[in-house]
């Protein structure tokens, strides 16, 4: 019997053969399977790579934007910086150095400060600054300092760096060179009282002297005015803001009933004014009292050994003058006269050439009743020596020259100083003067053929005592800048500021420094070139001659020169203390800002269209003559808006500063600006302080 093979016989059911087939198909699905999955291995490196030199990329992007913009702003900041450090010496000194400390320029004081901020190598004052300091192109150099075309008082600094790009360099993104520009404005002072054109011009500050009042010589002419200063223990009613001492704020009203009339308040000495007073109990001018308008004006020498003055300073520009030049005063000493009257206001002469005037005497009582605060002095007649010759009223008057650099002006060389003392003009006779030279009361000095009172005289030192004057003026040299200063000091106490009463009218001119003969000076002609200003405020006279009824009547003060960089900028035109006519309790004034260019043949009388068409429309509500705090208005001649400070025998601003503001437009391109005051009908006179400032505005700033 034959064994069968296990299996090999066995037949192929249906089920097994189901089963084989299936186990067939699930190892070919097995051997399939792995090439797959090493596939799709390979395909995710691929993707992760892709994706990780993307996400360095953004990485790196925003690193090295971030270092970028950081450096970017580091530039800013130190262009900026520059510009307004070295704007302040343009356009005198943009490549000159200063003559005085710190003796630098603009460009080496705007590497200064951008070297500060680790950008550029520097600059030592004083040393040259070579010849690459304003390249084209701007990035030849890494501190490029440039003047603007247009505009002089504009400076521009560039900076130019490159930065490597660390991480983008991975995706062949080389260096990135950046070049920043700022540009710095500086606003001009106001050249206050300078006019290129007649009386009271470039050369010339005030018209006495040449024009006085309402002589001969003035008719027809209309700049009838002179500066002014008080004796330092003056009150302020009486028109100076810079006496020593405020009894009260001046700055507006400080209460309902201000601003009134009658004035609702008096002075110690009786004057009615429209501000609170202190230390009245004693009826002794305030001890200890400050005066806030003191704090921003330059300061200058008084008599030798006494104290330094705040004063009236002058700007005298001989950037471009042709020659030398010399600064002349007409009526240089106080020259004490007789009040005229007892209405309260400012007694005076009238229409004299002095119009130097005692204000402290009680009117109200016996002309023999003085004030407490001198005991023994009696009415004024200058033949008593306890009145007119009591060295406590009187006050010296000191005129100096300094050589200044515009970018630091309250510094400055001190080159001349001229003191003028206090005359008599009684007891020598025709011609001459009394010159008083002792403290003590009632003594007077020698006779003397001149000082310079109702006369012109050159401002040069003094080489001796008192009178004894070089009259060979000090020589202003062209390509410099200068300030003249005029300060008041008690005759007797110099640092005794409470000392010394009174008003002082005087006028300026620039000569030749050379080959003018002292009798004929209102004639010489100024050096071509050569101007002569206030520098940020001015005190003055003005001189109104009548007309006979006729209140058309206008005195003209040459406001200033307003520079082009104020365009569409508003400027406040303060005046101190309009309105306090001299002896005309009936009269009326008026004041009102005139611009220039408006194609009116007298500023003062340029109409509404005229106005329009100059781009200053006084038909819309504030486009550009403001009034703040509801003061009292009316229109001038064509139709100016103005300031209407007396009327109806009021004083509504006595004691106080008013402002007009006058809003520019963006077309403004310069020129100069009147201040026109309408007189009343009879010959009179009013003291007025006059300040122009930018408002909202630092003087320094950035434009770009």
């Amino acid at each position: 019997m034959t064994k069968q093979r296990h299996g090999a016989d066995r037949a192929l059911t249906p089920s097994r053969a189901r089963h084989v087939r299936r186990l067939a198909a699930e190892m070919m699905t097995r051997r399939s399977a792995r090439p797959q999955r090493r596939i799709s291995r390979g395909q995710t490196l691929i993707i992760f790579v892709l994706a990780f030199t993307v996400l360095v990329g953004f990485m790196g992007l925003a690193i090295d934007t971030v270092r970028i913009y950081d450096l970017y702003a580091r530039m800013q900041r130190a262009a900026e910086a520059g510009a307004l450090a070295g704007v302040i010496y343009m356009p005198t000194n943009y490549t000159d150095n200063l003559t005085t400390s710190p003796g630098d320029d603009a460009v080496c004081r705007a590497w200064q400060e951008t070297a500060k901020n680790s950008f550029g190598s520097g600059c030592t004052p004083g040393s040259a600054i070579g010849v690459n300091y304003c390249p084209t192109p701007l990035s030849a150099t890494e501190v490029a300092v440039c003047p603007v075309t247009g505009n002089a008082h504009e400076l521009a600094v560039s900076i130019t760096e490159s930065i490597n790009v660390v991480f983008l360099s991975a995706l062949n993104v080389g260096p990135i060179t950046m070049t920043v520009t700022a540009v710095a404005q500086y606003l001009p002072p106001v050249q206050i009282a300078s006019d290129p054109s007649g009386q009271g011009g470039t050369g010339s500050w005030g018209s006495f002297g040449e024009c006085n009042g309402a002589s001969a010589a003035c008719t027809g002419a209309v700049r009838n005015w002179a500066g002014n200063i008080n004796g330092p223990g003056e009150l302020k009613e009486q028109g100076d803001p810079l006496v020593s001492c405020e009894e009260g704020s001046s700055t507006g009203p400080q209460d309902p009933t201000a601003n009134q009339s009658p004035e609702p308040y008096t002075t110690y000495t009786g004057l009615p004014t429209n501000h609170p007073q202190s230390g009245l109990a004693t009826n002794r001018e305030p001890s200890g009292c400050t005066n806030p308008d003191l704090a921003n004006v330059f300061s200058g020498p008084t008599v030798p050994g006494g104290a330094t003055r705040a004063g009236y300073a002058f700007y005298v520009n001989m950037e471009k003058a042709t020659q030398p030049a010399a600064v002349w005063v007409w009526n240089a000493p106080f020259n004490p006269a007789i009040p005229k009257s007892c209405n309260g206001r400012q007694g005076g002469q009238g229409q004299t050439t002095s119009y130097d005037i005692y204000y402290e005497f009680d009117c109200q009582g016996s002309s023999s009743s003085p004030y407490p605060y001198y005991p023994g002095i009696g009415f004024p007649s200058c033949t008593d020596p306890y009145s007119c010759q009591n060295p406590n009223l009187m006050f010296n008057i000191t005129y100096s020259i300094y050589q200044v650099d515009l970018a630091n002006p309250g510094a400055g060389t001190l080159k001349a100083t001229f003191v003028a003392y206090p005359l008599m003009t009684s007891g020598c006779g025709n011609g001459g003067y009394l010159l008083e030279t002792s403290l003590a009361m009632g003594t007077i000095g020698g006779c003397v053929t001149t000082h310079c009172a109702n006369d012109w005289c050159p401002l040069g030192d003094e080489t001796g005592g008192v009178g004894a004057i070089n009259w060979t003026p000090f020589a202003l040299q062209a390509g410099l800048d200068y300030r003249v200063m005029v300060v008041t000091s008690d005759y007797g106490t110099p640092s005794d500021f409470h000392l010394g009463w009174g008003g002082h009218s005087y006028s300026m001119k620039l000569c030749p420094s050379s080959g003018i003969d002292q009798s004929n000076v209102q004639t010489c002609t100024p050096p071509a070139k050569a101007a002569l200003s206030g520098w940020n405020l001015s005190d003055a006279l003005f001189s109104f001659p009548g007309n006979g009824g006729n209140l058309t009547q206008t005195t003209e003060y040459p406001l200033g020169v307003i520079d082009s960089s104020y365009a569409a900028r508003t400027l406040d035109i303060s005046l101190y203390d309009p309105g306090d006519l001299l002896g005309n309790k009936n009269g009326v004034s008026i004041y009102a800002v005139a611009p220039p260019n408006t194609g009116a043949a007298d500023p003062c009388g340029a109409t509404t269209a005229q106005l329009q068409a100059a781009g200053y429309d006084p038909t819309v509500n504030g486009a550009n003559f403001v009034f703040p705090n509801g003061e009292r208005t009316t229109t001038l001649l064509g139709n100016i808006p103005a300031l209407e400070p007396t009327a109806d025998n009021d004083l509504i601003y006595n004691g106080l500063w008013v402002d007009e503001q006058v809003t520019l437009p963006a077309t403004y391109t310069g020129g100069a600006w009147t201040l026109c005051a309408e007189a009343p009908q009879l010959q009179d006179s009013d003291v007025v302080g006059i300040r122009v400032l930018a408002l909202g505005q630092s003087p320094v700033h950035l434009v770009n």
